[in-house]
């Protein structure tokens, strides 16, 4: 795919995301996120930010996993650092915070009131998911098994 393409295309990204509409910027981003490996134009970064930002609403886990796809020269960009921002004041369920936001990005917009949403219902309150790490592990468990292999062969060099 040329360059005048891929850009084409983000571009087409970028328009979706200003009409708030999401299912046709994944379909458009779709079509050149494998091309970010070899190329990257004037606003493949401000297209990342998009997916990252639409992530960020709708999926948690999906956007942490985008994340560590990213470059360090990705993540210091500062459309990108304002959705790690996003994410920092969605953790702290700081409301008030995120309502500041609003309007800086007319693009994420929906994106922000989404979120705010999420976070203000009580019913479907908005939670990240998170690994769970019981107090006492189950009997069998995987790091049970590796304490006691431990254990035993530090008896098993005192003999």
């Amino acid at each position: 795919m040329k360059t005048s393409e891929i850009e084409n295309i983000e571009n087409k990204c970028i328009e979706s995301m200003r009409n708030n509409d999401l299912e046709q910027f994944q379909y458009n981003f779709n079509m050149v996120k494998h091309q970010y490996n070899t190329t990257k134009t004037s606003v493949s970064t401000f297209v990342k930010a998009c997916e990252l930002m639409i992530l960020l609403s709708t999926d948690f886990l999906a956007y942490l996993y985008f994340l560590e796809t990213l470059d360090y020269e990705d993540i210091n960009n500062e459309h990108i650092m304002f959705v790690l921002g996003i994410e920092r004041l969605m953790t702290e369920e700081n409301v008030a915070l995120i309502n500041q936001q609003l309007g800086k990005y007319k693009e994420w917009d929906g994106c922000i009131r989404s979120i705010i949403k999420a976070l203000e219902s009580k019913d479907s309150r908005f939670k990240m998911e998170q690994i769970n790490v019981a107090a006492e592990p189950a009997e069998h468990s995987p790091l049970q098994t590796i304490k006691d292999c431990i254990l035993f062969s530090k008896n098993f060099n005192k003999i």
